[in-house]
């Protein structure tokens, strides 16, 4: 979730018996006793993430966090949000474009929450007398970090380092974006963050959380693949609201179309990763306006980012391009698998939660 770095930094043996990657809501994992249990429970409460786990975060990723959470606590009514709203738009560039795939650091996320919150005043706070590695905070930083400290945002580990440079987890995420939940913003209404109403009630979202809970109470292992059938339905279910953009002739074509891009032309149980990415593309076409060209550039940028590419066949790559290039599917890692069959946790996690933008905003 997005790197804004709860640095308060966990004791350093931090969630080593943390979930082990397995997709849990909430488990015995994260218990009353567990360090940042109010943080965790508050992030599910809120539904900034659905599925906690203790792994290290991406700056994509942190981006998407960080924007999650800023729509969660701003609304458009709140007095001076243009302003914040800019800087959002700017810090969510410049983690994008400076290592999307690359993990965030503290120091990343601690410049990336306060350069919108940041007010340029002058702290009166000296990093050296709280933190022994302070000489290991980035001089252009320096500002940012003392803020975050003088605030209470930042608190670091029991041993007074901060770790500057170290790997976010989504854990620790978590607890500093609770802690930005509870800030106070000079020129915001009420001197506080403003909370929108949530949007519990979108055909989306709902269907979203049925999925997901019927998975969970069905005692799916989410990282075992997804039945071609099952993909097939669940696409199908969540393209059932949107407007479909071909002449009227066509529109009794619409499920076969999505039966043949989700179930594939072998007989397979299975669905592979790329077949499943460029599958929903298509069917995404047929619904939204995609520029579906998947020109040498945008191919190339998925070079760039990704290191298994070659691997992708010819039918698929510049499909699998365009969803880079449009962010319309999210990629956690420096590999693409596209060889590798679609888990459940992959099938709603990534795919449907991304394509779909269940956090809100209508695909149509």
């Amino acid at each position: 979730m997005f790197a804004v770095v709860s640095i308060l930094f966990a004791p350093a043996s931090y969630g080593l018996d943390i979930a082990k990657e397995n997709p849990a809501r909430l488990n015995e994992t994260y218990n009353e006793n567990h360090w940042a249990y109010p943080a965790i429970r508050w992030g599910l409460d809120n539904r900034i993430e659905d599925v906690v786990t203790n792994r290290i975060l991406s700056r994509k990723e942190a981006a998407m966090y960080l924007r999650r959470t800023f729509d969660l606590l701003f609304s458009t009514s709140t007095k001076g949000w243009e302003q914040y709203a800019e800087r959002m738009n700017k810090i969510e560039e410049w983690l994008v474009t400076t290592g999307a795939h690359m993990p965030a650091t503290r120091e990343d996320t601690i410049f990336a929450v306060t350069s919108i919150i940041y007010d340029e005043k002058e702290t009166g706070t000296d990093l050296k007398r709280i933190f022994k590695d302070a000489h290991k905070v980035k001089p252009e930083f320096v500002k940012h970090v003392e803020f975050a400290a003088a605030n209470k945002l930042v608190v670091g580990y029991d041993d007074n380092t901060l770790r500057p440079d170290g790997e976010l987890s989504l854990v620790e995420a978590l607890v500093f974006l609770e802690r930005l939940s509870n800030f106070k913003v000079a020129g915001i209404s009420d001197n506080n963050l403003i909370k929108k109403e949530k949007e519990d009630n979108s055909f989306v979202k709902n269907l979203y959380y049925k999925y997901k809970d019927g998975f969970y109470k069905e005692g799916i292992d989410f990282n075992k693949p997804i039945p071609k059938k099952t993909w097939f339905n669940m696409v199908k279910d969540f393209t059932s609201n949107l407007v479909f953009r071909g002449a009227d002739k066509e529109k009794d074509y619409k499920d076969y179309w999505i039966e043949q891009y989700t179930m594939g032309a072998n007989e397979e149980e299975y669905i592979k990763r790329e077949d499943a990415i460029g599958g929903l593309i298509k069917i995404l076409s047929m619904f939204k306006d995609i520029k579906m060209s998947g020109d040498y550039k945008d191919i190339e940028l998925l070079k760039q980012n990704f290191t298994d590419v070659d691997e992708i066949s010819d039918r698929q790559l510049s499909l699998i391009a365009i969803a880079y290039r449009d962010d319309i599917i999210g990629f956690h890692e420096n590999k693409i698998r596209p060889k590798d069959y679609l888990t459940y946790g992959e099938a709603l996690a990534d795919l449907i939660h991304d394509a779909f933008e269940v956090e809100g905003k209508a695909v149509n």
